[in-house]
C-alpha cells in the first residue's frame, strides 16, 4: 500500500517535471532566437534549424504577451487621457529610441533650420499639456510655458482633469504670449502668458484643431457651435480673441451648390469635420484660405471677400488634416494624407493607415488673379482634362525604416521648409514629430514623447517656425 501511495505521488511530480522542463526548454529556444538568430535573418545550422522546425513559436508567443501585458501596466497605471492609443504597436516602434529628442546632425551646422514650437502631453507630468519652444540649427531649449493648469479649468471652466487637456497648435505672438485651442470639440481658444497665465479666452464657440494667423495677425480656426457638430465653420479672430467674422460649411457648400455631396443613405451629423484653415499670405489683406474637410477628403479653396468657392479637390487625400499654401499665388499646395485604409466590412471600422503621405499639388489656378472665375471641381477619378494639367507629386518616407514610416490614423501635420530642404511630420497618436531632408532622403532628427518608465503620450499639434524676432526671444529669456 505504501508503495502505491509513493507511486500516486510521483505521477504528478514527473508531470509538473515535464511541464516545468518543457517550459524552461522553449523559453530558452526563444532567447537563443532573439539574442542570435535576430528573427530568422542571421544564417546558421541552429537558425536554419530553429526558422524551419518552428520550434520557437509558444516561446514567441509568451515573450510577445509578457511584453504586451508590462506595456499596458505601465500605461494603466497613468489617469491622464493623453496616453498613445496603441500601446503595444507604439512601444515595439520605438522602444530601441531615446526619450525626447534624436538628432542625426551636428550642433550648428543646419544654419536654416529655423525653430519647432513643441506642443505634447507632458510625459513626467502624466500628461498634463506643455509647449517648448526649441532653437533647432542649435539643438538648444529656448522658453517653456508652465500653464496654471488649476486656474485654466478655474477660469474657463473646462470640465476635464488637467492631464486630460490637449492644448493644440500653438500660436506664437511678437511678445511671447501663445494663442491655443484646447481639447479638441470642447473647449475655448485661449491666449497664455510666457508664465502661463491666462491672459484672456473665448469659448463663444467650440474652438478646435487648427490655428493659423495672417501678416495682419488675425487668426484663422476651426468652430462648431456648441454641441452640434453639422455647425462645422471658421472663426476669424483679433489677437484678442474678438471675433471679426465667422463662416459655416451648410452655407458655403448651399450658395456653391455643392450641397449635394452632403447626401447619401449613411448621412452623418459630422459631414464636414473641418481641421485646417490656411490663409493665402501676402503683404495685403487676406483674400483666400484653403479647408481641410476630413470626412470629404475634400480640399477647398475659399474666397473670403465673395463669399465663394474658388474650387474643390476631392480624393487627392483619404481623411486627411494639415493643407498648406507653397507659393504665393495659391497654385502649389501641400496636403498630409492620413491615406486611413477603407473599412472591407462593416464590422472594420476605417481606423488604419498602411502609412502617412506628404503630397504637394501644382498648376492649379491662381488665386491672384483678376479674371472672374466659375467654381472648379477636381475629382481624382474622374481625369478629365484640367485634372490632367495638375503636377502631382509626393513623398511616402518608404526609405526609412518600416518602423518609423509615420502612420498616425487620427490628426497629424506636415510642414515644408524650403531653406532647409527638410519636410516637418507630426505623428500624433505615436507621441513623434520627425523631419527628413526631402533631397538626400534621410531622418535628421526625430522626437519620442515618453518618459524613463516607457510610457508614451501623444502630440498636440506642433509647429515649425522660420523666423523668429529677436526681441520675441529676448522677452522669453528674460525673467520678468
Amino acid at each position: 500500500m505504501k508503495i502505491k501511495k509513493i507511486k500516486s505521488y510521483l505521477v504528478p511530480l514527473q508531470n509538473y517535471f515535464l511541464i516545468i522542463s518543457s517550459i524552461i526548454f522553449f523559453q530558452a529556444i526563444g532567447i537563443y532566437d532573439q539574442k542570435y538568430c535576430h528573427e530568422g535573418k542571421v544564417s546558421t545550422l541552429k537558425c536554419n534549424l530553429i526558422k524551419k522546425s518552428r520550434i520557437n513559436i509558444p516561446s514567441k508567443f509568451v515573450i510577445k504577451n509578457l511584453s504586451e501585458l508590462n506595456t499596458v501596466v505601465k500605461n494603466e497605471l497613468s489617469t491622464s487621457g493623453r496616453i498613445v492609443k496603441n500601446i503595444e504597436d507604439t512601444s515595439n516602434r520605438f522602444n530601441s529610441l531615446k526619450k525626447g529628442f534624436n538628432f542625426y546632425y551636428e550642433q550648428g551646422s543646419r544654419k536654416n533650420a529655423g525653430f519647432l514650437l513643441l506642443s505634447a502631453a507632458d510625459p513626467y507630468k502624466d500628461g498634463i499639456p506643455f509647449v517648448e519652444l526649441w532653437d533647432m540649427n542649435n539643438q538648444k531649449l529656448i522658453h517653456k510655458w508652465q500653464f496654471k493648469m488649476r486656474k485654466f479649468l478655474s477660469i474657463t471652466g473646462v470640465k476635464l482633469n488637467k492631464n486630460s487637456v490637449t492644448f493644440t497648435h500653438p500660436l506664437l505672438l511678437s511678445d511671447g504670449s501663445l494663442i491655443l485651442n484646447s481639447s479638441v470639440g470642447t473647449g475655448p481658444i485661449t491666449k497664455f502668458s510666457k508664465d502661463g497665465e491666462v491672459l484672456k479666452f473665448n469659448s463663444f464657440y467650440e474652438f478646435h484643431h487648427s490655428l493659423e494667423k495672417d501678416y495682419q495677425e488675425k487668426i484663422y480656426a476651426p468652430i462648431r457651435e456648441k454641441g452640434k457638430l453639422h455647425t462645422d465653420g471658421f472663426a476669424i479672430l483679433d489677437k484678442d480673441l474678438n471675433i471679426l467674422e465667422t463662416h459655416f460649411l451648410l452655407d458655403i457648400f448651399k450658395s456653391a451648390g455643392l450641397d449635394y455631396f452632403l447626401y447619401s443613405e449613411g448621412a452623418t451629423n459630422d459631414p464636414f469635420h473641418i481641421n485646417d484653415v490656411e490663409p493665402l499670405r501676402n503683404n495685403k489683406e487676406t483674400e483666400f484660405v484653403l479647408l481641410s474637410l476630413a470626412h470629404q477628403s475634400s480640399i477647398l479653396a475659399y474666397d473670403l471677400k465673395k463669399r465663394k468657392v474658388v474650387w474643390v479637390l476631392k480624393g487627392y487625400g483619404t481623411k486627411q488634416h494639415d493643407a498648406d499654401f507653397i507659393d504665393k499665388n495659391g497654385s502649389h499646395i501641400s496636403i498630409f494624407d492620413n491615406n486611413r485604409l477603407f473599412p472591407s466590412t462593416h464590422f472594420e471600422p476605417g481606423n488604419k493607415v498602411k502609412h502617412n503621405i506628404y503630397r504637394t499639388i501644382n498648376n492649379l489656378p491662381s488665386l491672384n488673379s483678376k479674371e472672374k472665375y466659375e467654381t472648379k471641381i477636381y475629382n481624382k477619378a474622374s481625369n478629365h482634362n484640367e485634372e490632367k494639367n495638375l503636377e502631382l507629386s509626393y513623398i511616402d518616407f518608404n526609405f526609412l525604416d518600416k518602423k518609423l514610416i509615420p502612420r498616425t490614423v487620427t490628426e497629424g501635420l506636415s510642414d515644408k521648409i524650403e531653406k532647409n530642404n527638410s519636410i516637418f511630420v507630426e505623428e500624433t497618436n505615436y507621441g513623434r514629430l520627425l523631419e527628413i531632408d526631402f533631397k538626400e532622403k534621410k531622418l535628421l532628427w526625430e522626437y519620442i514623447n515618453k518618459d524613463n518608465d516607457e510610457k508614451y503620450y501623444m502630440m498636440a499639434w506642433s509647429r515649425r517656425l522660420n523666423d523668429i524676432p529677436s526681441f520675441t526671444i529676448e522677452k522669453l529669456i528674460s525673467e520678468k
